[in-house]
């Protein structure tokens, strides 16, 4: 034993680790068997460092209107004019930040630094956590003033101003000490004073009476609804005593609402010391939709999310707590489980040019993972054999998956153009039949054939009957979104409907509706294809032949009389059909669509809906999931060895039983498992049910069923006091 953890008396005793942070380490995660995992993996790396720089951009957009307004409040509520008329009112912000509780952390934090860079260095932000009482909410004040000035704790200064860093300064740095507002409106008086550097009592009383245009103390709290009532209640009372002295801000983070807040929380006599100003932060929705549409939906990053998967991780989004942050977490996973499983995603790359550098280093067992591709396997099988003969060898596999990844960046340059604008065609029509927020036409497209889905359909019929000043705004919002893209492979379609003629034959579209008016007549100009009112029909048979030939004869009709309005509108809408049915087709059709596309939706599960109960029962069915002892493989199987952990001996038992269970029935069973050796047989085992149960298999049996009761799985009745009831039922 060694010496220095020698002790008489038992005793845990703990070891100081290493006090280098635990780096994640890749090769643990990474595939050892596969070669390129992990150039994958620094790819993926890559990938997500680019999402991760996009979805910031987005969110200081998003979040700057909100900061401006907030500082420049601040900067209202501390001028002299404000601070000399001696009002006890305390300026204060409400930020309406959304119930995305995990989001708020990061917020207050890009708060702090706006505030610091343009008006106040000294900015607090408390937590409910840390302020369950006064004492330990001003101890939370001081400790954060303290540690932004960056004082020593000596009692003298280096200034030699004892009264700034002497007796005061040290006893508000003990943990014992009581502070109270008092001294922290003489410590921040004294630091932020202006220094006079001698001259005359009158210069000298110039400089004490502007003491109000100095940098206010801004007080955060970012949970307001968490705070204990009371000790809101005294803070804002402390803090109004002190506001003629001392210039504070507060700022309350609010995931409901200030009416909610103001009555439940604070009473009358706090509120009439607030002058407050409310202020909105984005909503955690919009914050949603700007991501994907400006990050996923685009042809700037080649990684790409199934409509499943997408619509997976949305739904969890939506259901749990509309954290970005989560959201962001889950798009993290996703990424980099995609470039870790996937062996063709070596091929996601932002340029053709680089994916084809790519394919020109493949090796033989590169060619040989990515031939049994599914896509690429159908992609085969789908040509002559003379075909297939040609893309079994190696050269002329490395040049039919070049010009598979063409295509698909290809079809990606005018598939994301043309899926924003059947939204924006489509999202403000009644009852949206192509789904309200751009995702869900997304998970559309990538699941149906659009051009044949109902709601495509009706979509259009809707659009049919559309006024011609509505139809002029669909039409020049679908020609604005066409023209707001960048098109790399002008050459790989064909012109009809390529999306800058596409925009031009729009715009062309617009100015014919805006020449006409909707009752101007059709000019009749084929006059030797109209029908005699009085042409009579053929002799039919049936019914329904006289139906179909009637409505025929109705539709040639209407065709001959409608207006020049509604044929410019039909040739358009045929135009739209014509132009989505060319470049929305399903990508899941084209070969190696894999490299792009993560879709499985079975990782996400497991790993982002965590399932506790199951994952208890697998652990408890089947330990050897988690103890790679070989004696517990067989546990799966129906057979209970020995030195199974005692909880999963008795959850085994507990299996076999009914609603319920005799305790002691249950220990004599637990007793002979627990008790059999390896290779003996039934004569052992009737022998240990006629021995006695010892102490220590009783002990033992106990605390696995208080185990099982703690989990949930069992409890006692009150039908018999020697019997337990089975809560749980599975086929494990």
């Amino acid at each position: 034993m060694d010496e220095a953890t020698f002790s008489v008396s038992k005793g845990c005793f703990a070891f100081k680790g290493d006090s280098k942070e635990n780096e994640f380490e890749t090769t643990k995660y990474l595939k050892s068997d596969d070669a390129r995992c992990a150039e994958r993996w620094k790819l993926g790396t890559e990938v997500w460092n680019n999402i991760e720089i996009s979805t910031n951009e987005i969110n200081s957009s998003l979040q700057e209107s909100m900061f401006l307004d907030l500082v420049k409040y601040i900067e209202r509520s501390c001028l002299p004019k404000n601070a000399m008329t001696g009002r006890s009112e305390i300026p204060t912000a409400a930020l309406m930040t959304g119930v995305n509780m995990p989001d708020h952390a990061a917020l207050f934090v890009k708060l702090k630094e706006a505030v610091e860079e343009s008006i106040a260095q000294s900015v607090v932000i408390l937590q409910s956590k840390d302020c369950s009482n006064i004492k330990s909410m001003m101890r939370a004040i001081v400790n954060q003033l303290l540690g932004d000035t960056g004082m020593n704790t000596s009692r003298t200064s280096d200034a030699g101003d004892e009264d700034i860093a002497g007796d005061d300064l040290y006893y508000m740095r003990k943990k014992s000490s009581t502070i109270t507002m008092s001294m922290i409106v003489k410590w921040y008086n004294k630091v932020t004073k202006p220094h006079s550097h001698g001259g005359s009592p009158g210069k000298k009383r110039k400089i004490d009476d502007t003491c109000f245009a100095r940098k206010p103390l801004v007080i955060m709290c970012q949970d307001l609804e968490a705070f204990p009532q009371l000790v809101l209640h005294d803070f804002i009372i402390m803090c109004s005593f002190h506001a003629a002295t001392l210039p504070m801000v507060l700022v309350f983070g609010i995931a409901t609402s200030w009416t909610d807040v103001s009555q439940r929380l604070l009473s009358h006599s706090a509120i009439v010391n607030l002058s407050v100003e409310k202020f909105h932060a984005p909503t955690a929705s919009e914050h949603l939709a700007l991501i994907i549409d400006k990050v996923l939906l685009t042809t700037e990053q080649p990684f790409k999310l199934s409509g499943k998967c997408l619509e997976l991780i949305v739904d969890v989004f939506l259901c749990h707590d509309f954290s970005i942050t989560s959201f962001l977490h889950a798009l993290k996973f996703c990424a980099l489980e995609h470039f870790r499983e996937q062996p063709c995603s070596i091929l996601c790359t932002k340029s053709l040019k680089e994916a084809e550098s790519v394919i020109s280093k493949f090796t033989k067992n590169d060619i040989r993972l990515l031939k049994s591709v599914d896509s690429f396997k159908r992609y085969v099988a789908s040509h002559d054999k003379d075909k297939q003969t040609a893309i079994s060898k190696d050269a002329g596999f490395k040049s039919e998956i070049k010009k598979c990844i063409h295509d698909l960046h290809v079809f990606h340059s005018f598939y994301f153009p043309a899926l924003h604008c059947l939204h924006i065609l489509t999202s403000s029509l009644p009852q949206y039949p192509l789904g309200k927020k751009i995702r869900e036409l997304y998970h559309m497209c990538y699941k149906h054939d659009i051009n044949n889905h109902e709601g495509f359909k009706q979509a259009f019929l809707l659009l049919g009957v559309s006024s011609r000043d509505q139809l002029v705004k669909h039409l020049n919002n679908c020609a604005d979104t066409l023209e707001s893209f960048t098109y790399e492979f002008d050459d790989c379609v064909d012109n009809d409907v390529h999306p800058n003629f596409a925009s031009a034959k729009l715009h062309a579209f617009v100015k014919n509706l805006e020449k006409m008016d909707e009752n101007d007549p059709q000019p009749d100009n084929d006059e030797k294809d109209e029908e005699p009112e009085n042409e009579t029909l053929e002799t039919v048979k049936y019914a329904y032949q006289l139906q179909e030939r009637l409505r025929n004869r109705a539709n040639k009709k209407r065709i001959r009389k409608m207006t020049r309005f509604e044929k410019i509108r039909e040739e358009a809408i045929s135009y739209l059909k014509s132009f989505f049915w060319q470049h929305l087709q399903r990508v899941q059709f084209m070969p190696f669509h894999e490299a792009f596309y993560f879709d499985s939706s079975a990782a996400v599960k497991r790993h982002l809906l965590a399932a506790p109960r199951l994952a208890i029962q697998t652990a408890l069915s089947n330990p050897y999931q988690y103890l790679p002892v070989p004696s517990l493989e067989g546990m799966s199987y129906g057979v209970i060895p020995p030195n199974a952990p005692d909880i999963c001996v008795a959850y085994k038992l507990h299996n076999e039983c009914g609603n319920i269970i005799n305790l002691y029935d249950w220990m004599s069973a637990f007793h002979v498992i627990t008790t059999t050796n390896h290779g003996e047989g039934e004569t052992n085992s009737e022998e240990n049910k006629k021995v006695e149960i010892d102490e220590v298999t009783q002990a033992r049996f106990i605390q696995a069923v208080s185990e099982l009761q703690h989990l949930g799985f069992v409890k006692p009745t009150k039908k018999k006091t020697d019997h337990v009831q089975r809560l749980t039922w599975s086929h494990s």
